[in-house]
């Protein structure tokens, strides 16, 4: 029975808290680790920036993509970027939220 309990909280908790999760790829020169709230929002890329990384993010819950989002900037943040670049974001009620997009320094 107390194994049926837990295996029910964990559930319980997977569903109601989702789950976000990023990754990255670096594809140019990492610089010194930032605060994620150093990292700003792009739609367009800015002039004079440099691209660090690729970073993709996943939130299972739903359709909420800030969730993903925020993952995607404490990779940014890791490899150096003041920057991320959202491509593409694609909202579906089967995958939750997927957004891809670069992690660039601006200078």
């Amino acid at each position: 029975m107390k194994k049926l309990s837990l295996l029910l909280s964990i559930l319980v908790s997977t569903f109601v808290f989702g789950c976000a999760h990023s990754s990255r790829i670096v594809t140019g020169n990492p610089r010194p680790s930032l605060s994620e709230d150093a990292v700003k929002i792009y739609s367009s890329m800015p002039k004079r920036a440099e691209e660090i990384a690729i970073v993709n993010g996943v939130d299972a819950w739903l359709q909420l993509n800030h969730r993903a989002v925020s993952e995607m900037k404490k990779q940014a943040a890791r490899v150096g970027a003041n920057g991320l670049l959202i491509e593409n974001s694609n909202l579906s009620g089967w995958t939750g939220a997927q957004v891809t997009g670069k992690a660039v320094y601006v200078h």
